[in-house]
């Protein structure tokens, strides 16, 4: 069974030959594993680890996000801190944007994404990237 088949098959809610797996790295463990496995990408490491799932999102376009040195905010207005600790750094949460919403029209003064925010059309570079054409 390959990568696709048994994701395809875990979400139709049958048993595929083994658990999908996806990989989640921060910089500094992705930085360590590639010295460590002698790879020069992350794509190499998901390789070798036999990991099924990618991410593949559309390049953003959408308006300027806010970012500083430790801190930065998504599309949804939802705000990261980064966190240090001995073995490298992580995000957690520091702003949300609706925690005082309390009414509908709370709701609909937010200003939700849009979905003309992302380019669409590079999701094809992205998808060429992971299997290799790049």
């Amino acid at each position: 069974m390959n990568s696709k088949q048994r994701v395809a098959t875990a979400l139709e809610h049958n048993n595929p030959d083994r658990a999908a797996l996806m990989l989640w790295m921060t910089p500094e463990i992705d930085e360590r594993m590639q010295k460590h496995l002698a790879v020069n990408s992350e794509l190499e490491i998901l390789e070798i680890f036999d990991v099924d799932v990618r991410w593949l999102n559309p390049d953003y376009v959408g308006p300027a996000l806010k970012e500083t040195e430790n801190e930065r905010w998504d599309w949804f207005g939802i705000g990261y801190k980064k966190v240090k600790n001995q073995f490298g750094s992580y995000e957690e949460f520091s702003h949300y944007p609706l925690k005082d919403a309390q009414t509908i029209e709370d709701y609909k003064k937010y200003r939700w994404p849009s979905v003309q925010w992302w380019d669409y059309d590079s999701i094809n570079k992205h998808i060429d990237r992971h299997c290799g054409n790049q």
